[in-house]
């Protein structure tokens, strides 16, 4: 029997209930899901429903460094936007002189 090519969107619905391995990013243990949700988002076009899952580290003083090190990444995250709105609102304070050149 003759294997056939499955069309993309085919495939991207046979990836639904594939298992992803979501393994901490300090440790290297397989991450547990903590709570999911469903939310349903509506655009000018359709709606869309969308599945979200929250997962955490099984090891309990893992899952506080990693907290802390998200913590920190979103801190500096936060002030270089405030960072780059601060610049963005200064004027310019260029100025260019333009000289006519001195006849000899």
């Amino acid at each position: 029997m003759k294997k056939r090519k499955l069309s993309e969107k085919t495939q991207s619905f046979s990836l639904k209930n594939k298992k992803y391995s979501n393994p901490c990013t300090r440790c290297g243990k397989e991450r547990v899901s903590l709570k999911s949700w469903n939310e349903t988002i509506t655009n000018f076009m359709n709606t869309t429903e969308v599945t979200y899952t929250e997962t955490i580290c099984p090891d309990k003083e893992c899952q506080k460094l990693v907290e802390k090190e998200l913590e920190a990444q979103r801190k500096k995250k936060e002030e270089l936007g405030l960072n780059r709105k601060n610049r963005l609102k200064k004027p310019n304070r260029v100025s260019i002189s333009i000289t006519k050149p001195s006849k000899k």
